[in-house]
């Protein structure tokens, strides 16, 4: 009789248990505690309400399905996270970022666009960094040399440095007797939106109409040119 009492226990609980656990199942088992599967049959992960959930101690990398609140949590060993609400992706190639308090949705990107961090911090598709040149003048004065000052401009601070070369260029002002010719490349960091250059203008008192020369921008590294010439303006002051 005892060996008889003692076979329905155990197969009393060797059911408990089975109603707790399926292995290979085609449609979850929506009362067992892990559901282990493969191919198109999924993982159902441990499921517990709010109270339950909080009794477990801080454990990193814990993943569990609330009831109370229909939502997936994980411990990240010190407190639980909550996935509420985590924003859906309308395209494929759209992807999910974590910015240290929450999940975000960054959409799929487009032809030309790149993935990386602004100069603020955002992670996402950033459209290509831009350089333009600006327009100069300055007034040539009598005797020695005046900065002709450019500014080359960066638009969409992304988190890749930038290089672009630049060389002057004859209009009527001419090289070596109006300016002094100069070339080179410049470097713009992440966190830099602009750089000046600086071309050098010869004083006269040759009485002569305003000159004009051109400061070109050509091999950008890491960006396109919109804007790859500016025109710099010799003041005649005599």
């Amino acid at each position: 009789m005892k060996l008889f009492l003692l076979f329905l226990l155990v197969l009393a609980c060797k059911q408990d248990y089975a109603q707790k656990m399926a292995i290979g199942s085609v449609i979850p088992n929506a009362n067992a505690i892990l559901d282990l599967s493969s191919g198109n049959k999924g993982l159902l992960i441990p499921r517990m309400d709010s109270v339950a959930r909080k009794l477990i101690p801080n454990t990193k990398g814990l993943l569990v399905y609330d009831t109370t609140t229909s939502s997936l949590w994980h411990n990240d060993g010190s407190k639980w996270v909550n996935y509420y609400n985590i924003p859906k992706g309308n395209a494929a190639g759209d992807m999910m970022s974590w910015d240290g308090s929450k999940w975000i949705l960054i959409p799929k990107g487009t032809a030309g666009q790149v993935f990386g961090v602004d100069n603020t911090g955002k992670v996402g598709w950033l459209a290509a960094s831009t350089l333009s040149i600006s327009h100069a003048s300055v007034t040539e004065g009598i005797a020695g040399t005046v900065n002709l000052t450019f500014t080359v401009t960066k638009t969409v601070a992304y988190n890749k440095t930038v290089t672009v070369q630049y060389a002057t260029a004859n209009g009527t002002a001419i090289a070596g007797t109006d300016y002094t010719a100069a070339n080179g490349t410049i470097t713009l960091l992440p966190s830099e939106l602009s750089k000046k250059i600086i071309i050098l203008v010869m004083g006269d008192v040759t009485l002569e109409a305003n000159e004009m020369l051109f400061l070109n921008l050509t091999n950008a590294v890491n960006a396109t040119i919109a804007d790859a010439s500016g025109t710099g303006t010799i003041v005649n002051d005599d």
